[in-house]
Order: C-alpha cells, then structure tokens, then sequence
C-alpha cells in the first residue's frame, strides 16, 4: 500500500493527545525549548519517559549533547506557551521568569506537569530521533491538561466511561488519595503560590511548624516521599526572604514564617471543612481512623 504523507498525518490527527514543551540548554549557553506532541510513558521503574525531534530539526545538538531536558505539560491555560514555543522566534524565552535544572536546564512555571530528565538512550526512528528520558524529578499540579486534536487545541472533557486501568483494583486507592489530596490542597496551592512560595517551601513551613529545630536532611527525607527535592537554594532564598532564621545547620521559623505558616494552615482548613460538610461526622472520624492506621503500619513496618 503506498502511503499519502498528508493523509497519514490527518490520520494520526483522529488520537488526541496532550501538549508539551520540551526545554534544554544549549552548547553555546542559549535556551532551547519547542513544541511538542509526541511524548509518552516508558517505565515506573526506573521512571522513563519519551518523545521525538525530526533529524533536520537545529535544535536537536542541544537536546543529545546537553544530556538533559525538561518536559512540561501544558495546562489548558497555557495555549499561548504552546503557540510561542511553535513559533519561528528566534529567543523563545523572551520576557519568561524561569527557573533552573540540572545543566542549567530551563524549567517553566505553573505546568500542569513537567519531568526533568537524564538522556539514556536515542533511537534511530525514520525521519525522527527518539530520545528517552529517565526522570529525575518531577512536579504536577492539580490542572487541567490542553489537548490537540485533529489540528486544533481543546480541553478535557470528563465522562463517565472509563479508561484502560481506571477500574477499582490494584492501585485504585492511590489514585483515590492522591486525587483527594490535590482536591484539597487547591486553595492552599494558589494561595502560596500568590506569595511566591514553591511547594518545598511550603512543606519546610509546615514541618517546622510541627517541631523545630530541623537541619536540611531531616527535612529532605520527608520532602523526598512526596516525589520533590528540597535545596539548599530553596531554605537560602527562605532565610533571605526572612521566612526562616538558621542556627548552623538548624532552621526556625521566623515571625514572618510562623504567620504566613498559620495563614497557610487556615486556608487548609477551610478547604476540608468544605469538602467534608457533607458528610457525617462518624463517616470521617472513620475515614481518619483508617488513615492514620494505614500511616502508622507503614511507619512501623519501614522503622520510621
């Protein structure tokens, strides 16, 4: 059968798909980032992803030389960062605030996810080079993805159909607590985002709130179990910021801290009260009780 080019690809326009930008940092210094639809899972363990760059493409050098990448998935908000990034614009990042990843990495903000990435392997695949990624951090948000299909950008859609591996088995309680989780962390999450304050800065609020005096390994570990890495950077920006004071390798709450800490605290409050209003009052001293067992038996059996 010979293959039409254009029909192909009107073809592959009937999968929807989400939309990326893929950053790195350039040989000569400069930031690289485009477009991308390609993307797609690999592994869990160890945590791999993928996606494509055409063999002509000027900024393939930087993607395979540079060793890393960031993938960003674009919020159904961020239609423009999914236009500016497919533009032919020679500084894409023009008036963009950034921050950085491993090998000066550009790492955009408030995506609804975005995998920082070691290159391990490429791919010969036609007129594409198929670049896999391991992870080596993450972030998400609880947002709404964009999505392209057929040529044009849309939204999700829910339905009450359910997809491959969305049914009540192995998993589904994770997936329960994790959706639980960002239900109620939302408020909380624009409220601290509104004063500048990155997720591990919130959690060094919060931890330091529960007991302090805490040093960065203590601190790390925690933060670590939710998927995140907290910096020396971010406790430095913390302290300049006059959220934290230090004593060596020890932080406190400062005034300022312990206020903003409590504020924050407030508005997680609110957000559970709401959510749970409508339920019983046993149904959620239940839900706590097994909660906490579960937390309890996971901490025993790890030693923590």
């Amino acid at each position: 059968m010979e293959i039409d080019q254009k029909v192909f690809r009107t073809a592959l326009g009937a999968f929807a798909t989400g939309v990326t930008v893929v950053t790195a940092r350039g040989p000569d210094g400069r930031d690289i980032g485009l477009t991308a639809n390609s993307f797609n899972s690999v592994s869990l363990d160890p945590p791999m992803v993928l996606w494509s760059l055409n063999k002509n493409s000027a900024s393939l050098p930087a993607f395979v030389d540079g060793g890393h990448f960031a993938v960003h998935v674009l919020a159904a908000s961020q239609q423009s960062l999914s236009d500016r990034f497919a533009s032919r614009s020679e500084d894409r990042f023009a008036g963009l605030d950034v921050d950085r990843g491993p090998a000066g990495t550009p790492l955009l903000r408030d995506c609804a996810a975005c995998f920082v990435c070691r290159l391990a392997f490429r791919y010969d695949g036609g007129d594409h080079q198929i670049l896999v990624g391991e992870v080596i951090h993450f972030d998400h948000r609880n947002d709404a993805p964009l999505i392209y299909h057929g040529g044009a950008y849309g939204g999700l859609r829910q339905s009450r159909g359910k997809a491959a591996g969305d049914s009540a088995g192995p998993g589904e309680l994770l997936r329960l607590i994790s959706r639980a989780y960002h239900h109620l962390n939302a408020n909380a999450l624009r409220e601290f985002s509104s004063r500048g304050l990155s997720q591990e800065a919130y959690w060094v609020l919060r931890m330091l709130g529960e007991r302090e005096p805490q040093g960065i390994a203590t601190m790390s570990a925690m933060i670590a179990k939710g998927g995140r890495a907290l910096t020396e950077e971010t406790l430095t920006s913390m302290v300049e910021q006059n959220y934290l004071s230090n004593e060596g390798p020890q932080y406190r709450l400062t005034e300022d801290g312990r206020k903003t800490m409590v504020e924050l605290a407030a508005v997680h409050l609110a957000s559970e009260e709401e959510a749970l209003n409508c339920f019983d009052r046993s149904e959620v001293d239940l839900l706590k009780r097994f909660l906490k067992r579960l937390f309890r038996d996971e901490a025993e059996s790890s030693g923590d």
